[in-house]
């Protein structure tokens, strides 16, 4: 309620401010109108295919619309990471039966997993948040910062509220196929530090348990 009741104030003391140069900001925008239109026409010329083109042909689009394309050119590697970004989206839209649910599709796996695929697909470790892990598997997992304060986070202990940190945890230990490895630290700086309360969640189900 702090937050809210100082959300509140500022704006009862901005609000007039705002309404007082309302006449000014109106003059400001009359001025540059112009040079952003183009840019507007651009947008909604974009906002116009969403539905009609799949994410592969949006993404071209925008590309070439942008200048974004000929423009990374210049530099390999980015340029590079562009027509993978195409790749990715081609070979995602193929199990949806439309653009839309293909465009939703997508987007929802960009915000997942970012670059987890790329840096699977070399061989590498991918050292990610569990948010960024839902709806990934990889053989092999390690959980890190099992330890009092770290995983629950101190201000989901110390609020009471753990539901989502419990969420998040199984979230974290079910992305292995194979095997699974929780680590946690005992100091931190001078501080001793106990396990997280969550391990004892899944302790029955361990074989093992260091």
């Amino acid at each position: 309620m702090d937050d809210v009741e100082t959300t509140i104030q500022l704006l009862a003391s901005l609000m007039p401010q705002l309404m007082a140069n309302n006449t000014i900001r109106r003059e400001i925008l009359g001025q540059y109108t112009q040079v952003f239109q183009g840019l507007f026409d651009e947008i909604t010329v974009m906002q116009q295919k969403i539905g009609k083109q799949w994410p592969s042909e949006l993404i071209h689009s925008l590309l070439e619309v942008s200048g974004l394309g000929e423009w990374y050119k210049r530099e390999p590697v980015r340029y590079q990471n562009l027509r993978r970004l195409l790749v990715v989206a081609k070979e995602k839209e193929g199990s949806y039966g439309s653009a839309v649910s293909a465009l939703e599709g997508f987007l929802q796996f960009a915000a997942l997993a970012k670059n987890v695929d790329s840096i699977a697909e070399n061989d590498q470790v991918a050292v990610i948040t569990v948010h960024q892990a839902k709806g990934l598997e990889f053989d092999v997992v390690f959980v890190a910062g099992l330890s009092q304060y770290e995983f629950p986070h101190f201000g989901a202990t110390n609020s009471g509220n753990e539901v989502e940190e419990k969420r998040l945890f199984y979230v974290a230990v079910s992305r292995a196929k194979q095997q699974l490895f929780l680590s946690g630290h005992r100091w931190h700086q001078t501080k001793e530090r106990t396990p997280s309360p969550l391990v004892k969640l899944i302790r029955p189900y361990l074989n093992v348990l260091r």
